[in-house]
């Protein structure tokens, strides 16, 4: 079996072909970079990730975590923190009015920390940590429009999550990869307020 390809190579040698593709500049020929432990700390935390390599990432944890745990969401968890800081403080009624009425994203009081709550935990640590590592983190010295800017929408977005049925976490990711409608409206809906947004100049009220 292994003899015709033996005896065309022979008969045939290969010869390398350089087929220039119209439109597309040639790289530059770039030296060999050896491997060291300061190439791979500036590759993973100070260079920008490339945005396919990040979303192939995302997606497969989303895709591991649904089938292992349940579909990632950070709203719920939240939400179900600060309805049970409240209850314990007194200071939550029976029922909530709206809440608890709309078809929105369930709260409820929780005793354990389920393992989306780890999850939220985890993004924040690890965000934390990876701007230290990398010597990015730099806090702005809060002003009050600032303040008054990120509490506002800080509103704004916890009320629409939970109207919404999560967040870009909950409603978007996993619920695109369940093959959800409301993964995609969202989707629509988030793209849409976004261009309104920057169109308006929102981001730029706190500055």
């Amino acid at each position: 079996m292994l003899i015709v390809p033996v005896v065309i190579g022979k008969i045939f040698p290969p010869v390398r072909v350089h087929v220039p593709l119209r439109g597309v500049p040639e790289l530059p020929a770039r030296p060999a970079l050896r491997l060291t432990p300061t190439l791979i700390r500036e590759a993973l935390l100070t260079a920008r990730w490339h945005p396919l390599v990040t979303g192939a990432l995302v997606g497969a944890i989303g895709v591991c975590a649904y089938l292992r745990v349940e579909p990632l969401g950070v709203t719920a968890q939240l939400g179900s923190l600060a309805r049970t800081a409240l209850d314990a403080a007194g200071l939550l009624p029976a029922r909530l009015n709206g809440l608890d009425t709309l078809a929105g994203c369930a709260t409820r009081v929780v005793r354990t920390i389920t393992s989306n709550g780890l999850l939220v935990s985890g993004l924040v640590l690890g965000s934390l940590a990876a701007a230290l590592a990398a010597g990015r983190f730099q806090p702005d010295r809060p002003t009050g429009r600032g303040i008054v800017s990120a509490l506002l929408g800080g509103v704004l977005q916890g009320w629409g999550a939970l109207v919404a049925l999560g967040c870009t976490v909950g409603t978007l990711l996993s619920g695109i990869a369940a093959f959800a409608i409301s993964g995609w409206v969202f989707a629509a809906t988030m793209v849409a307020g976004d261009w309104l947004g920057i169109r308006l100049r929102l981001h730029t009220w706190g500055e």
